[in-house]
């Protein structure tokens, strides 16, 4: 068999061969692709490939390990078969089985690749379908019982507050210094159980209700947060800048829970002597509107950056910061709910900017 008919039987074995095949030169321009390879990597035809290099299939951050092991079969060396991860051209990722070698292509030295899917995609995307399904139910089981659990708890809590005090009406006369001491515990305890209980209640309500989105002015909703504010504000010394807020589609009620309890809490939490100042703003990013409460607070270490909107997490003594740490546990899933993002910039003892996004409705609001 001459040069040209053991090429031709080649080239003919891996056009029909099942794993896929690439060939590319040093630099990792593609310089063939087999079918089989075409439809694993979601290219239309051979041309199409041909313009990619084959780092544009690695995710971020392995193209210097991929660099590496090029360099190494290109100076006589071997690799033993590998798992690797490749992009799609839709975004995906796969996993493959991945095996290379030093090939002759056209008169120069080139890398021939074999990648063999690990998984049947059909069946794994059946799987991971059920899975969210599965995942799904489960969610919409724990949030109802959360709800139930809230709502019937709040009886015997009301019935223990309520007995307590008038147990320290009716006996107090007979009761002493510790007695008394150990009445308001109980009571403060359980008034703090009555506010826990609160919040567990709305935050489940939120996964339950529907969304309803219509237009909203931010504005006129500062508005009405700020009026019922005035008292709090008035009190701390409070300072608040504003600026023109947008038209958003947004389910009004929800949206002003959300922004309140930001407001709340630049004003809540300053530093001693210091007194508070809030800023609220709002810019448009073309697809989205950003929404900002910055304030001049205590601050928050970055390591708590994302902690903070888990549920019931406090950075606080609850008797130098009263609540129950639901607040923005409560603000990031009225933002996630309106397809939105949530989070904080701050320094330490320097103030915090509590940031949101919602995206722009097709109406442009």
């Amino acid at each position: 068999m001459n040069q040209q008919e053991y090429e031709m039987n080649y080239q003919a074995l891996i056009e029909h061969s099942s794993d896929a095949i690439i060939v590319h030169d040093p630099e990792g321009k593609i310089l063939y692709a087999n079918p089989a390879a075409l439809t694993l990597i979601g290219d239309r035809s051979l041309e199409e490939a041909m313009k990619k290099s084959v780092y544009e299939h690695l995710p971020p951050g392995f193209s210097d390990r991929a660099s590496q092991d090029i360099q190494k079969i290109l100076e006589g060396g071997t690799l033993p078969a590998l798992v690797a991860t490749v992009l799609l051209a839709n975004g995906d990722y796969i996993e493959v089985e991945v095996r290379a070698n030093l090939v002759n292509f056209g008169g120069r030295s080139a890398i021939q690749i074999h990648m063999r899917e690990l998984f049947d995609r059909a069946k794994l995307i059946e799987s991971l379908k059920q899975q969210a399904e599965d995942l799904r139910r489960s969610n919409e089981d724990l949030e109802n019982l959360s709800h139930i659990a809230a709502h019937d708890l709040q009886e015997p809590v009301r019935t223990v507050i309520t007995f307590i005090q008038r147990l320290e009406m009716e006996k107090k006369e007979t009761l002493d210094a510790e007695a008394r001491g150990y009445i308001r515990t109980i009571e403060k305890a359980g008034l703090r159980m009555h506010q826990l209980l609160g919040d567990l209640r709305r935050y489940s309500r939120l996964n339950m209700q529907e969304l309803r989105k219509e237009k909203v002015d931010t504005d006129s909703i500062l508005d009405q947060i700020l009026g019922e504010l005035q008292p709090r504000i008035r009190e701390e010394g409070a300072t608040v800048v504003r600026e023109k807020l947008p038209v958003v589609m947004a389910d009004p009620t929800l949206l002003r829970i959300a922004l309140q309890n930001l407001v709340e809490n630049g004003i809540k939490f300053h530093r001693p002597g210091n007194k508070p100042r809030v800023v609220v703003a709002a810019f448009s990013r073309g697809d989205a509107w950003q929404f900002s409460v910055q304030d001049n607070g205590i601050g928050i270490p970055s390591r708590y950056f994302q902690k903070i909107f888990d549920m019931f997490e406090r950075l606080n003594p609850p008797d130098a910061y009263p609540g129950t740490g639901m607040g923005l546990a409560i603000c990031r899933r009225i933002v996630e709910r309106h397809g939105g993002k949530i989070w904080v910039e701050s320094e330490e003892g320097k103030g915090s900017t509590f940031c949101f996004s919602l995206p722009v409705d097709d109406t442009g609001a």
